[in-house]
């Protein structure tokens, strides 16, 4: 029986599980092929996390900028902008959460360092359309109508 090889530090759990199969065929293969494997694995690990985190900064703000365009009032539900961002066509919103569809406390905790903060009301947690504004001017391109 084999045991578990090691995998790359800084991998996570989930990530870990799928690269298993990968390690243990390496491992039978020698100690070159776990080398090279687990070389792969950071490589490929780093441009994931790059590639979500640039995802979930501008692209975030953009999608928004785009459903609140399509929008009227002065608010829009947490949970209706959730679904509008994950109706998107473009968007990518389906696996930005580690691979998994964002949440509203997954939107809530990114647009919270913009000072973006959903308000309660009896019908639940609310964004005020006029707490973009400054956000949109100061982080995206001005946008041609």
């Amino acid at each position: 029986m084999l045991r578990v090889p090691p995998v790359p530090d800084g991998v996570g759990n989930r990530m870990r599980d799928n690269w298993l199969p990968l390690l243990q065929i390496a491992q039978l293969a020698g100690v070159k092929w776990v080398e090279k494997c687990n070389d792969a694995i950071q490589e490929l690990e780093i441009k994931r996390k790059a590639e979500t985190s640039a995802l979930t900064t501008n692209d975030l703000l953009l999608d928004i900028r785009e459903v609140l365009n399509q929008f009227s009032g002065p608010e829009i539900g947490s949970r209706e902008l959730l679904e509008r961002l994950l109706d998107l066509p473009e968007g990518d919103w389906h696996t930005a959460n580690h691979g998994r569809a964002i949440s509203s406390k997954w939107l809530a905790q990114k647009l919270r360092p913009y000072g973006i903060v959903a308000q309660r009301r009896n019908t639940g947690k609310v964004y005020m359309m006029a707490d973009f504004d400054e956000t949109f001017r100061r982080f995206l391109p001005t946008q041609t109508t």
